[in-house]
């Protein structure tokens, strides 16, 4: 769609892929070369945005103020990503509250923007704000939309424009609103920097491409594919510093003021745990020593009533090994302790437990879990010990989370 096959690899890579290896970035490379052939075929080899204004910097150098003015321009970018994302889902919580009927609610949120096309081009002579809005990014790079209230403008009504497509239920797309978004706010920051420091001869374009860069990446989490996807699209490497530069704050600020991206908000408010990055491949090649919690207890089977007469959520240790004459025999299991009020205590004990030793990988101890269809592991001195004396750490899947980086407290 954006005839930048660069941008659509490192997409796959940072945000679909669960694996990546040789293999899996393999294909999805011969994927990408089919695809971008066959659009070049149609589309031709033009980038997607003409930038003839960067041709004005000699050897590709840009003056150090130009460089320095993309960190304050990152913090506006990274508060704006944050706005976007907070702003479509609350639009969506509160079409849902107000109108129950999904058609009703879909038409009523046509209906607005609707309207707001109208306004733009009953005031402004354009539609401006509909559709993908190419030609008005075009508008900001060559500078024929350069009066910061009116780019203020389009970035307010494409941002309420998105917001209530995709709240009141329609398809639509990221990318597009996100470039569309950058563009105007950059050249808004591009356009009032070149008026205050009128002598430095500031050139609003850099901040321009910084700033659409920027805000595909605050939004989406795709950094690489950010500073990728603009550079094809513009095909100039003259503003690949302030590219960077912008990117990277705005991505640090938009994750300190709003952890998930505009993907994964959706399933973190649906309790689903989605991992920020993939794990490096040491991770695989860590032991139980590692992995396993030094939380624990022993407990002999004779003084378990007692110890659950006492038990505090919280406070006690997070597992009670159960050992019967110095043996380990099994883990209470605190989710059926209602049991000992009238059952055989045995019955809230977890006796299929796997044992590994503390130098056992981390791939073993996955493969021995499934294997024996268990959710507990025991970390012994000796192998095969079950010795209270020899028990040194239990691994559960809330260890193999943590150590994978994934958020253990959505696992317990």
């Amino acid at each position: 769609m954006f005839n930048a096959p660069i941008g659509g690899l490192c997409f796959a890579v940072e945000i679909l892929l669960v694996s990546i290896s040789a293999r899996t970035v393999s294909l999805v490379a011969v994927a990408t070369v089919a695809a971008t052939y066959v659009g070049r075929l149609y589309d031709g080899l033009a980038p997607s945005f003409n930038v003839p204004k960067l041709a004005l910097f000699e050897d590709y150098l840009i003056r150090l103020y130009s460089i320095l003015f993309c960190i304050p321009l990152g913090l506006l970018v990274g508060i704006a990503a944050t706005l976007f994302i907070r702003s479509i889902y609350m639009t969506e919580d509160t079409l849902l509250e107000r109108v129950r009927n999904d058609y009703a609610r879909h038409a009523l949120g046509m209906l607005g923007v609707g309207i707001m096309l109208y306004a733009f081009i009953r005031y402004t002579g354009h539609y401006y704000i509909a559709g993908a809005g190419y030609a008005s990014i075009l508008g900001t790079l060559t500078g024929e939309l350069s009066n910061p209230w009116s780019l203020m403008l389009l970035f307010v009504g494409k941002l309420l424009a998105t917001d209530v497509t995709l709240g009141s239920g329609a398809s639509g797309g990221i990318f597009s609103p996100s470039l569309f978004l950058g563009a105007t706010l950059g050249a808004t920051f591009g356009q009032v920097v070149a008026w205050l420091f009128l002598s430095l001869g500031i050139i609003p374009v850099i901040y321009t491409i910084s700033a659409m860069a920027a805000m595909v990446a605050g939004s989406t989490g795709a950094v690489l594919t950010a500073i990728c996807m603009t550079f094809e699209q513009t095909r100039d490497y003259s503003v690949i510093l302030p590219i960077i530069l912008t990117v990277s704050v705005a991505h640090t600020v938009r994750v300190k003021l709003c952890k998930e991206s505009i993907y994964t908000l959706k399933l973190a408010r649906c309790g689903t745990s989605v991992p920020q990055g993939l794990q490096a491949v040491v991770s695989a090649r860590a032991d139980a020593r590692r992995v396993m919690s030094t939380d624990f207890k022993l407990v002999d089977f004779a003084q378990l009533e007692t110890w659950f007469d006492n038990y505090t959520p919280g406070k006690d240790p997070r597992y009670t090994l159960v050992t019967r004459e110095g043996v380990v025999i099994g883990v209470a299991r605190e989710d059926l302790l209602y049991l000992l009020r009238d059952e055989n205590p045995e019955k809230v004990i977890d006796v299929n437990a796997n044992l590994v030793t503390e130098k056992t990988r981390w791939a073993v101890i996955m493969r021995a879990m499934r294997i024996k269809n268990t959710e507990i592991t025991l970390v012994t001195r000796q192998i095969g010990s079950r010795k209270e004396q020899d028990i040194v750490g239990v691994i559960t899947p809330r260890e193999l989370a943590r150590h994978a980086g994934l958020d253990a407290e959505l696992m317990d």
